[in-house]
């Protein structure tokens, strides 16, 4: 039985496919100006200029995490369309070879406010009348 080698090619650690799923969220979500994001992981990919890259120059985000997180290199990012959402970024060793990038923010939480649910109090129930329509429904 022959095995085929997946078609997925490798853009550091993500995959095309979830790369371009992911930029056309990122379309979608950049869409409304008023919309602030903070975008933040592992990219794990030590050789790449994040300032010249799509994510930087399409979508106007701003990398602003400057420590490196992995001996020299600057692997863990904090990317935003506001930089001035963020307070300072630093680093903190980790539990592994890795260190913990730590953002202090200034954001505001966004609620939604749910509309009111009707509740029922089986106690207040009455349950002589309920007997009654379920018998005139037989």
């Amino acid at each position: 039985m022959k095995h085929s080698q997946p078609t997925t090619k490798r853009i550091g650690m993500i995959g095309v496919h979830w790369a371009e799923a992911f930029l056309k969220i990122l379309e979608l979500a950049t869409f409304n100006k008023e919309t602030h994001i903070i975008l933040c992981g592992g990219f794990n990919c030590p050789n790449i200029d994040w300032q010249s890259l799509t994510l930087t120059t399409d979508f106007n985000f701003t990398q602003v995490q400057t420590q490196p997180t992995r001996e020299n290199n600057i692997l863990d990012l904090v990317f935003t369309l506001n930089p001035s959402l963020i307070k300072s970024t630093s680093t903190t060793p980790g539990i592994s070879d890795y260190d913990i990038v730590v953002v202090d923010s200034d954001t505001k939480p966004y609620y939604t406010k749910q509309k009111p649910r009707k509740s029922y109090s089986f106690s207040k129930a009455n349950w002589e009348n309920l007997k009654n329509d379920l018998i005139k429904l037989t």
